[in-house]
């Protein structure tokens, strides 16, 4: 059986340090932000959320040898929904154990301490049986809970993302990280609906012969083939012409528009001109807070 569970808001556990919070702050409309935690995009959110990540991970091969934890969480098991694949007749491919993967039982014929495999803030659960897999995920809500705290909805939001646990499918096939999984056929690829919708984009959006195109048209052809080069790496020698290209032609009309529009140059002088007013008043409020805390 597959399943999963998601931490809500992992970025914002892993707080900034006083010192740095001007370093990360960002404009929104005329409000100058100063994000106390990480935030989604910062190319060093997931490296500050990896020890919670591994936290999370480790402990639960912990908690999963206590019995007591699927009545503990029975409220959040209770919202899911398990497959009925009593009628499937489709062959069972076994699994063949390697030196990462020897199997779920000791040669005692005992449980191992199982753990999930987490990417990033995404908990990925395989487990034979429906036993198995509600210690599983018990074990995971434990160890979120442990790590994150216990839900208290009335202050924030509960650490494991009910917005995608509630309804979720317990099943022998998933859509994980953008890649069907078939465990009953070992069958790992892209659905035949999603690389349909590859060839409407591609028919559509690009004839052949294109001159031009739009940055946001550019922007959902790659996001849709990047998808795609999970379950087909060689289209990943693809995208990395598609970034060089894309990159090329953004520089090139940044260059264009500023030697050939007024609207361009106009709004490029005003950004200016606010960022560098704005600093001069960040500057001054800087030193008139020094002043009071010498006084």
């Amino acid at each position: 059986l597959l399943g999963a569970a998601d931490v809500k808001a992992c970025f914002r556990f892993p707080r900034n340090h006083p010192d740095l919070v001007g370093a990360y702050g960002f404009y929104s409309i005329d409000h100058f932000c100063l994000p106390t935690a990480m935030v989604f995009g910062s190319v060093i959110s997931a490296s500050c959320w990896e020890p919670f990540r591994q936290t999370i991970e480790q402990m639960t091969s912990i908690f999963y040898q206590r019995d007591d934890l699927v009545d503990k969480h029975k409220y959040y098991l209770d919202m899911l929904r398990w497959e009925d694949f009593t009628n499937d007749t489709t062959a069972i491919v076994p699994a063949v154990p390697c030196e990462i993967n020897q199997g779920v039982l000791t040669e005692a014929g005992e449980d191992l301490p199982l753990r999930n495999f987490m990417y990033v803030d995404d908990a990925l659960l395989a487990v034979p049986g429906v036993r198995r897999m509600k210690k599983l995920l018990a074990a995971t809500i434990e160890a979120i809970f442990t790590v994150m705290g216990p839900p208290d909805t009335r202050l924030r939001q509960c650490p494991l993302a009910l917005d995608k646990w509630q309804g979720m499918l317990i099943s022998q096939q998933q859509v994980m990280l953008g890649i069907n999984i078939n465990m009953r056929t070992l069958m790992v690829g892209v659905s035949s609906t999603y690389r349909q919708e590859c060839y409407a984009l591609i028919d559509s959006t690009w004839p052949t012969g294109r001159p031009t195109f739009r940055a946001g048209e550019a922007q959902v052809l790659v996001g849709k083939l990047a998808r795609l080069a999970k379950g087909a790496p060689w289209v990943y020698h693809l995208l990395s012409h598609m970034y060089t290209s894309i990159a090329y032609a953004l520089q090139e009309n940044t260059k264009f528009l500023e030697e050939t529009s007024a609207e361009f140059q106009a709004l490029a002088e005003r950004v200016r001109y606010r960022r560098f007013s704005r600093q001069d008043e960040l500057t001054k409020e800087v030193h008139f807070a020094l002043k009071n805390e010498a006084r």
